[in-house]
């Protein structure tokens, strides 16, 4: 490997260190912390980003509405084609 550094030789982060344990503990307390945070950082971000599909979107949307608009519903789920759902709100307030 070239990157390799010749025995005995460390980055002046790992000054001080004698065993390879020890420069496992010094590469995780400068590293590893931050890494742990932002792998939870990142999970907690991901959490809250939910893709949902335009299909699912109006399914949401349909499930709203009172009973006054069944049979609206009814005919937009067993549509042949998915209703586009700008297409899908204009019809609801149409109907309001």
């Amino acid at each position: 490997m070239t990157n390799c550094l010749p025995l005995g030789s460390y980055p002046p982060l790992f000054t001080g260190t004698a065993t390879t344990h020890d420069i496992w503990s010094k590469a995780y307390s400068l590293f590893g912390i931050a890494s742990c945070a932002k792998i939870s950082r990142l999970k907690h971000e991901l959490h809250l980003v939910k893709k949902v599909s335009a299909e699912e979107h109006s399914n949401i949307v349909l499930a709203g509405p009172s009973q006054d608009f069944d049979s609206l519903i009814t005919v937009v789920l067993f549509s042949p084609e998915p209703l586009a759902l700008d297409q899908l709100m204009k019809i609801l307030i149409e109907c309001e």
